[in-house]
């Protein structure tokens, strides 16, 4: 697969550079190749071309000693024009010294003859434009291809974390439900919002490497324990970190455990240092906990999560964000 995607970046930038003028290049690559046709293809119109542009160069300087030897596309073409311009400079000499017995080339069949060429010029530009999209789309395919399988492994894991515990049971989907709402609400952008969707559901993936025994623990954590609880934003971003397409939802997961008033963790930031996306998910997950059964508690009440909602306000939480959660609670959208 390394092999294979390295081929087609050769590829496409060969391609580039032929379209930008620059017809000296030649494409390497495996024999076993599934591209090495395309690569035989290019590098034959690199070298027609480049022996035509070199052939046009000195033509229109008035040298036309250089000797084309391609027999293919605007070369040939090219080399019969070279040679009747020889044959009309010739017959030319040979009228000055008096011999007329020569018929001389008409010039229009010189203006077809330049024309052909042009056509083949276009063609063959054409066809290269036609290559390099090809490519670009199926890079673009395979690339997507990619991205959802590395999402399908890595939600399946987050999701695996959650049935852990019959507590924490849809706790990523619940979380990603009510941060989308949250989103919605506050007016962001689609995009912004399939941001904070996908960081949502990836928010608790760094307790994968929390210990099954705290994760699953029946009361409150010690002290010890809480303290590896809170590595899990890290772990999270860490995981996500050579996936540079999530890079803005590692940024999230890392943050979702900041608080307003900077009394968070990992880093500690407050305010709008927090990313807008990860004051989203904080007071959602916040929520969802609250409204759930714990092994040591019941889950609060409605008016009873208002009352905590309110209090954490400009402490824990965005006060936006809270009027934004508040809203949908008074619309029962949540």
């Amino acid at each position: 697969m390394k092999n294979r995607n390295h081929d087609i970046e050769t590829i496409i930038n060969s391609l580039d550079q032929i379209l930008n003028g620059n017809y000296k290049i030649h494409i390497d690559i495996d024999p076993q190749s599934e591209l090495r046709e395309t690569a035989e293809k290019i590098n034959k119109l690199s070298n027609d071309l480049l022996s035509s542009f070199s052939a046009i160069k000195k033509i229109s300087q008035g040298d036309f000693s250089l000797e084309i030897r391609s027999t293919r596309g605007i070369a040939a073409g090219l080399k019969t024009v070279q040679a009747n311009i020889r044959h009309l400079i010739w017959q030319c000499k040979k009228a000055t010294d008096g011999d007329l017995s020569k018929r001389i080339l008409p010039l229009g069949e010189m203006s077809e003859m330049f024309n052909s060429m042009v056509t083949s010029l276009n063609n063959a530009r054409d066809e290269i434009a036609d290559l390099n999209l090809n490519l670009e789309n199926k890079v673009k395919e395979r690339t997507a291809q990619l991205k959802k399988t590395y999402l399908d492994v890595i939600h399946a894991l987050a999701f695996a974390i959650d049935e852990k515990d019959p507590y924490t049971h849809d706790h990523s989907k619940n979380v990603t439900r009510y941060a989308i709402a949250i989103s919605r609400e506050m007016g962001l952008s689609e995009g912004e919002i399939d941001i904070i969707e996908r960081a949502s559901l990836l928010h608790d993936l760094g307790k994968i490497g929390t210990p099954d025994y705290i994760l699953t623990k029946p009361g409150k954590l010690s002290p010890q324990e809480w303290e590896k609880i809170k590595l899990h934003p890290h772990k999270g971003a860490k995981i996500l970190e050579p996936l540079e397409f999530l890079n803005a939802e590692a940024k999230l997961v890392l943050q979702h455990h900041e608080r307003f008033d900077g009394k968070g963790y990992p880093k500690g930031i407050k305010g709008k240092s927090i990313s807008l996306g990860a004051r989203i998910i904080a007071i959602a997950d916040s929520f969802d906990a609250m409204i759930r059964e714990r092994s040591y508690r019941k889950a609060l009440t409605n008016q009873e999560t208002i009352t905590k909602l309110k209090k954490g306000a400009g402490m824990q939480f965005d006060p936006k964000v809270v009027d934004a959660l508040l809203k949908l609670l008074q619309k029962e959208i949540i």
